[in-house]
């Protein structure tokens, strides 16, 4: 009978499914008993993405990264990248196992979100149980262990209000913008770089085009809340050129949330990172199931649009360990670690040592494979090299790890007559001794792989199987020997008995395989190849004796086992008319054989087929092989689905198989009596074509198998499964399922409650009901319950414990039809005492203050005491504790006797209400102040009203106020106030409290400006100011018409109208006062005179007018040393010459003019006496009397006019006789002069 569970990971990097097909190995498992019958079938429910954290495994700016279909979304700061792949090219690359270095086409985008926060808070959410190792790259800086996992993440304040959420939903990823009240959706813009196009389609979806494929962002769903119910909000994408942004056209409203919800749909991929193949499982002690394939890795890309990668480049191995017998799928999965380079990696064959290690064996192609220091080798050799890695029980230490292998190719099967069924180049095999040292058996075509000590130091073919031996550290060889003819060997699998002599099987076409004398089957049977078992003695340097096995036709043996007596057993291949020896269970015409054989090899005990019959070719690949404690035959096959020619329908089923057909491939499982008498189980297992990609799965020796497969869908589920399907936008993944055949196996489970779990104490009286396991069916039984009462009742047992003391439970079953006839079980039950727990009164204490509590208790001595909550607690254990609590709490103390048995009681420390004093200083507006300028009006606002207190306000300038409400207070003087508002209340804690804060009143300062003046139109004059009463003042000055500055002490003013000026001396606290000055503006004097002579005689009076304008003043120089004040002076010049006239005329405001004039004096000349005599002095008559010229009339003494000009030149006389003439002179102006002059010679 089989039950099953399936377990995957939707958004790992490496997706797994695992299977748990069981009846419960122990009711302890955490399983209850199945009914005989088919298992149920769980509907299918899709997991969601995980977002990982980065922890140094990818570049400083991924804070996240999420897998997505075909790739990986790494999250910074405030960018999405999407790293895709071609992934319809990976897996028909994987599944024709192509070149390492054949290229993958890839394919990366950005979305930076436009003047956003360039450092938001991003915070992560929805932790999962689960931790990821990362084991990437020779460089163990980028190691990173206990990764972990979150559900979503949230960027805050992304835009002002409006936070970004990042989650995965089913399939789906998405991303909300979650805008608070008044936030603006405007400013959301994504800028998209590196996609190939980028449309709006008609249905109002977002599509982005790139070189692998197409990814839809549906249409934005927007919504508020009204009333706890969604209210959509008309909402659709804007872009513009590369931009993205939403447009909103209804509007919405402003003051309560919104949620804009775009979904991201990869539509065109034919796979998903969830693309993953299965290689190789395993099993721990405790029943855990360990998985191993090949993950796609996508690393952080460096440049955006479409690029190529290497195929290698696009794998590492993946590891992850679950617990069946979890009670639910998210607590099955355990952990996922991840192993590799930059290369391809694959791992073939795992193991757990002794101590809850876990080895791996595999392969790897290149130089940058994980390997730590202290190691056998830590350098890549070339080619392919075998590599031997140890994890610790948790996957998170990467214990050793190292390569081995020569300068060809290791590890990987690559003979055309080996390498036979799908996933063949891939196998390998590893055990471990009970002192933890490591085997391997595995294949080299390298000449110089490492040998030491072992029985054959040379290649000897084109390829031959090795066999190495490591210390448990992987820090040396201990021996290591090829095994090989001359043409090709591999060896596939490795036992190890008790005193470490070393069993291998493989294939081989070599028709000198080394060792076989003197074996039952000495000589090579023809065909392509034979199967072979070769025995090694513990030194490694013996090979103690091989044996082939096959026909002429192709045969290999894949698997070997020893059974309790040291005989041999091998499954294998063949194609040929493998020997059935004769009462053995077999299928004519079938491809598997089973072949069982002494230990020393040299003896065929029996040997037959089967499987399903076919007429040509091989169909089932054998994947898993056991020969348990009793003999009896277990295997795991797959076959269809593009393994082998043949077909697999037909193999034989038994009525309780899970699964009667193979409709288009499928495993197939058998179990085999002892020595293959008969058939005890077989069934198909799997539809759509589950298969291996390489490596062994394990069966444990109580009949367990823990089988990795690829699967595409169509598995049979339990409810306990991690993922329950297979991702839709997945193709492949890797899956495990762990099946256990029905069998005869005494177990049961004592529990508290029915189907409960296993419980093995209690406090009297203690009713525990026993549950046989389901494996026990029909067969006979007899229960002794430790305290005398014994039964052979059936079903479920309900036993009553009620004094104290140590049952021990004894379940004995028999079958005669069972290997080992009589199964026995034994556990124990202990039954204790319960104290009686005592925590004392309910008290009251302050806030921030602290009370013991002391425990008590009566019944049981020596009893603890524990304490609950912590919070507050100077510790959660003792008799006495001192319980600070921030709040009122109840504490409950427990009481456990040493037995575990337990009382509780509660006690209440109780906060008395803290009293609360705070106020805050209004101005007069209402607007928070506690800084001003004197004098300084605040009111004073308490803002914590309690009832039943007294308060007093001091505000610190010498005045107080009882007053309640809000309280103004006037600061006339500057200084700092230092106000207290002391709050009294006898029922609070304390009982008063005072709230301090400090006013600060400024000293204004006080601004002074010179007298008013008065200047000159275009004129200046200095304007000084100055100020009192407050240091470091700053002067400015307005209005700025006419200044030379608006600022500082002294300014130059020059205006051209009266102005007032106002200067506004302000201090460094912002106080300020302002004094004017007029600048008065007066019009320019302009100085005029007009003389009533230009031209006069000496002590001629001349009248000066004054014709000034605009002055008040005047200052005269006649040219003579003569000065006047008068606004009209008079003036005679008393010698003849040439004066300059200067008149200074000065307005009020002291401004001048001046004016100059030239004034021509002369004496006044009428000669009465001439000389004539040549000498050219006073020879003719020369009268001045008139500057403007005179008529002349000159007559003798006879009154005869003897000489007459007008306009007289002075010429007259030189010619004239000597004697008395009378003259008659007239101006112009009308005036005369007459008189006589004599004439003298």
């Amino acid at each position: 009978m089989l039950t099953s569970t399936i377990v995957r990971s939707l958004a790992g990097a490496f997706c797994m499914a695992t299977l748990a097909l069981s009846q419960p190995l122990l009711a302890g498992a955490g399983t209850p008993p199945q009914p005989v019958g088919r298992p149920r079938v769980v509907a299918p429910v899709e997991a969601g993405g995980e977002f990982v954290a980065n922890r140094n495994q990818w570049p400083e700016k991924v804070l996240y990264a999420v897998d997505v279909p075909m790739g990986k979304l790494f999250l910074g700061k405030n960018q999405l990248t999407h790293s895709l792949f071609d992934v319809h090219h990976i897996e028909q690359l994987q599944h024709r196992h192509a070149p390492a270095a054949t290229r993958v086409k890839a394919h990366a985008y950005t979305v930076s979100f436009e003047h956003a926060n360039a450092n938001p808070v991003v915070t992560s959410e929805g932790k999962v149980a689960m931790e990821r190792n990362y084991f990437l790259g020779s460089d163990p800086q980028r190691w990173a262990s206990h990764v972990p996992a979150y559900t979503e993440v949230r960027y805050q304040q992304l835009y002002p209000g409006t936070d970004l959420r990042v989650y995965s939903k089913g399939a789906s990823l998405e991303y909300d913008f979650e805008l608070a009240p008044k936030a603006d959706a405007g400013r959301i813009r994504m800028h998209y770089e590196g996609v190939d196009e980028l449309r709006v389609a008609a249905d109002g979806s977002l599509r982005i085009t790139t070189s692998v494929g197409d990814i839809t962002e549906q249409r934005p769903y927007a919504y508020q809340l009204r009333n706890g119910q969604k209210q959509e909000v008309p909402c659709q994408f804007q872009l513009k050129g590369r931009v993205v942004s939403f447009a909103l056209p209804a509007g919405y409203d402003h003051q309560r949330p919104l949620v804009i919800d775009p979904v991201l749909v990869y539509s065109t991929y034919s796979g998903s990172t969830g693309n993953n193949y299965g290689y190789t499982a395993t099993y721990d002690s405790l029943g855990n199931l360990y998985s191993g394939g090949i993950a796609l890795a996508s690393g952080f890309p460096v440049t955006t649009g479409a690029y190529d990668v290497s195929y290698a480049g696009t794998q590492d191995m993946g590891i992850m360990k679950f617990n069946p017998a979890a009670t639910t799928g998210a607590a099955s999965r355990l952990y996922a670690t991840y192993i590799g380079g930059s290369g391809t990696d694959h791992p073939h064959s795992m193991i757990v040592d002794r101590t809850g290690n876990l080895v791996i064996l595999g392969s790897t192609s290149n130089n940058q494979f994980p390997v730590t220091g202290g190691v056998y080798d830590n350098s890549y050799n070339g080619g392919t090299d075998i590599v031997v890695c140890k994890l610790n029980s948790t996957g998170s230490t990467l214990l050793a790890s190292t390569y081995v292998g020569g300068s060809g190719s290791d590890g990987q099967t690559l003979a055309a007559a080996l390498n036979v069924n799908y996933g063949d180049e891939y196998r390998g095999d590893v055990q471990v001794d009970n002192q933890n040292n490591i085997y391997f058996a595995s294949i080299s075509s390298s000449t110089n792989y490492p040998t030491l000590g072992g029985f054959q130091t040379a290649l000897s073919g084109t390829s031959d199987a090795v066999v190495t031996k490591l210390t448990s550290s992987l820090s040396a060889l201990v021996w290591s020997s090829y095994l090989g003819g001359t043409g090709a060997e591999s060896a596939y699998s490795i036992q190890v008995d008790s005193v470490r002599n070393v069993y291998v099987s493989g294939g081989t076409s070599s028709s000198n395989l080394p060792g076989v004398a003197g074996s039952f089957d000495a000589t090579y049977n023809g065909g392509t190849a034979d199967g072979f078992v070769a025995s090694i003695a513990a030194s490694g340097n013996v090979l103690r004796r091989s044996v082939f096995l096959g026909t002429s036709g192709y045969d290999q043996a894949y698997f070997v086992q020893l059974d309790r007596a040291g005989n041999v057993y091998a499954l294998g291949q063949s194609d040929g008319a493998y020997p059935v020896t004769s009462g053995k269970y077999a299928v004519n015409n079938s491809r598997l054989f089973i072949h069982k054989m002494n230990n020393g090899l040299t003896t065929s005990q029996f040997s037959t087929r089967i499987g399903a019959p076919t007429t040509s070719g091989v169909n089932f690949s054998p994947t898993a092989f056991l020969v348990d404690n009793c003999g009896q035959i277990l295997l795991s096959a797959w076959g269809g689905g593009g393994q082998g020619s043949g077909t697999i329908t037909g193999a034989p089923v038994t009525p309780d198989a899970i699964q009667t057909t193979a409709p288009s491939g499928s495993f197939y499982l058998m179990q085999l009596s002892a020595d293959a008498a008969g058939l005890v189980y077989g069934s198909y297992f799997g539809n759509s074509g589950p298969h291996v990609d390489g490596g062994t799965s394990r069966f444990d020796k109580r009949g367990i198998i823990y089988q990795a497969m690829c699967v595409s869908g169509g598995l049979i589920t339990t409810p306990n499964a991690y993922a329950l399907t297979k991702p839709t936008s997945a193709s492949y993944n890797n899956a495990a399922f762990k099946m256990d055949i029905l069998r005869l196996q005494a177990a049961f489970v004592q529990s508290t409650v029915i189907n409960g779990p296993r419980v093995r104490r209690g406090c009297a009286p203690l009713t525990v009901f026993f549950q046989p396991a389901s494996q026990i069916g029909n067969a006979a039984r007899s229960w002794n319950l430790g305290d005398g009462t014994v039964t052979t009742q059936t079903g479920v047992i309900t036993h009553t414990y009620n004094t104290p003391g140590r049952y021990v439970v004894r379940l004995t079953v028999i079958d005669p039809n069972a290997c080992l006839q009589n199964q026995i079980a034994t556990d124990t039950v202990d039954v204790f005492l319960s104290p009686t727990a005592a925590a004392g009164a309910d008290r009251s204490i302050c806030a921030g203050t602290s009370t013991t509590l002391t425990a008590g208790s009566a019944g049981v001595a020596g009893s603890t005491f524990s304490w609950s909550p912590a919070a507050g607690l100077s510790s959660t254990t003792g008799a006495s504790v001192t319980a600070t609590p921030t709040a009122t709490t109840a504490y409950v103390l427990t009481a456990t006797s040493p037995g575990g048995c337990f009382t509780r009681d509660t006690v209440v420390v109780r906060i008395i209400p803290q009293l609360q004093v705070a106020y805050t200083a209004l101005s007069t507006t209402g607007v928070p102040q506690k800084t001003g300028c004197a004098p300084l009006q605040l009111n004073f606002r308490r803002d914590t009203p309690q009832a039943g207190t007294s308060l007093l306000w001091d505000f610190g300038d010498g005045t107080t106020s009882a007053q309640s409400g809000i309280v103004s207070h006037t600061f006339s003087q500057p200084g700092r106030y230092v106000v207290r508002l002391t709050v009294n209340d006898a029922a609070a804690c304390p009982t008063s409290r005072t709230a301090v804060d400090t006013v600060v009143v400024n000293p204004v300062p006080v601004a002074a400006v010179g007298p008013n003046q008065t200047i000159c139109n275009g004129s200046n004059t200095v304007l000084r100011a100055s100020s009192t009463g407050a240091p470091g003042v700053v002067y400015t000055w307005s209005p700025a018409a006419g200044l030379s500055s608006t600022t500082g002490a002294n300014v130059t003013a020059a205006p051209t109208t009266t102005t007032t000026y106002t200067v506004t001396a302000t201090a460094p606290t912002g106080c300020a006062s302002s004094a004017t000055v007029v600048v008065n503006v007066t019009p320019q004097p302009r100085a005029a005179f007009a003389p009533t002579l230009r031209q006069a005689f000496t002590g001629q009076l001349i009248t000066f007018n004054n014709t000034t304008t605009n002055a008040t003043t005047y200052a005269w120089n006649f040219g003579d040393a003569q000065t006047s004040t008068a606004a009209t002076p008079t003036h005679a010049y008393e010698q003849p010459g040439t004066y300059q006239v200067q008149l200074v005329a000065s307005s009020t405001a002291q401004c001048v003019d001046e004016q100059r004039l030239s004034i021509e004096v002369r004496r006044f000349e009428l000669p009465n006496v001439i000389t004539p005599n040549g000498d050219r002095m006073n020879d003719t008559f020369k009268p001045f009397v008139s500057f403007a010229g005179v008529d002349v009339d000159i007559y003798n003494r006879w009154g005869t006019k003897v000489f007459s000009q007008t306009q007289y030149t002075g010429n007259w006389g030189a010619d004239a006789p000597a004697g008395t003439y009378y003259y008659h002179l007239r101006s112009s102006q009308g005036e005369v002069w007459k008189g006589w002059v004599e004439v003298i010679r």
